[in-house]
This record gives structure tokens, C-alpha cells and sequence, in this order.
């Protein structure tokens, strides 16, 4: 599940296999990692890696592209934009990948314009064109939607982050 909620926090259909090619070659090498640790079958892309190759391959991929990071991240910034219980209707998050940590702009319905501005000059920043940040713009009801619908998604995320953490340990 941990596919489906990058992929919809991120905007990008990966569990159609479509999308950020980076996310993509991400979760095959995580799913090549859970077969290793359930003795299951190793997709055929990495079905020549032995464990120790894959854990060393996964982490460099994994720890360049920040993937666990951003994942902390969407779990955390979902946290606060369900936990408010004012009538938002859109938020901005900038994930600092760097900090590790999120920062959450909340308007109203009359204030899209408002937030379409912040959002364009968050996305322009020198952070966010280095990759330090990643910003999004999202509906609050999108995410409230998401864990209404399907409320263990966030929750497989987290543990999902400690089987791969755990395996490349």
C-alpha cells in the first residue's frame, strides 16, 4: 500500500507502473527486498542480487533520492492536515527533505488564488529547484478522502518504511 500512497500524495499512477521512474525502480527494488525476506520470488530485474547486494544497492538508491525521507514526510504532514479541524479546503506542503521535517500552509476555500501563489513561489524557491525541498499542493478534502476511504494506507506506510529500514540494516 505503501505504492499507492506515494502515488497519490505524489500525484503519479506507480501502481500502474507509471510515473517517476525513480519512484518506480524505488519500489521493485523494495518489493525484490520483501521477497528476500519472505523467501518469495525475486522479481526478474533483481533476481541475480544476492541479499547482501541488494540491501547495499537499495540503501545508495534509496538514501540518494531521499525516498525515505519524503516517505516520513507524507506520513507526517498527513497527520497534521487530518488533526485539523477547521474547514480548510487546500494546503501546501514543502517537505524539507534535508530537516526531515514538513511545513503545512492551510486556506480556505476563497483562498486558492492566495494559495496558488505560495505554492508557485515555494516551487521557484533555490530549495525546491535543488531538490531540498519537494512542495505540493493538495486538497484537504483529497487527503481526509484518502484516509476515509482507505485507512490503513498510512499506516502500512510507516511499517513498510520499517521492513525496508530493517532488511538494508
Amino acid at each position: 500500500m505503501a505504492v499507492e500512497t506515494a502515488g497519490m500524495f505524489y500525484n503519479e499512477a506507480l501502481k500502474s507502473s507509471e510515473g517517476s521512474e525513480e519512484w518506480l525502480v524505488f519500489f521493485k527494488m523494495c518489493s525484490a527486498a520483501i521477497a528476500h525476506i519472505e523467501g518469495g520470488k525475486v522479481t526478474a530485474a533483481y533476481a541475480d542480487y544476492k541479499p547482501n547486494e541488494l540491501k547495499n544497492a537499495l540503501k545508495q538508491y534509496a538514501s540518494d533520492r531521499t525516498f525515505f525521507t519524503k516517505m516520513a514526510n507524507i506520513r507526517a504532514a498527513h497527520d497534521i492536515v487530518i488533526s485539523e479541524n477547521r474547514d480548510f479546503a487546500y494546503c501546501i506542503i514543502d517537505l524539507d527533505i534535508r530537516k526531515g521535517k514538513s511545513e503545512i500552509y492551510f486556506f480556505l476555500q476563497d483562498q486558492f488564488e492566495s494559495a496558488n501563489s505560495l505554492y508557485t513561489r515555494l516551487e521557484q524557491s533555490s530549495a525546491c529547484q535543488n531538490k531540498d525541498t519537494y512542495t505540493v499542493l493538495v486538497s484537504v478534502d483529497h487527503l481526509k478522502n484518502i484516509q476515509t476511504l482507505y485507512p490503513s494506507y498510512f499506516l502500512d506506510v510507516a511499517e513498510f518504511m520499517r521492513v525496508i529500514q530493517r532488511f538494508i540494516s
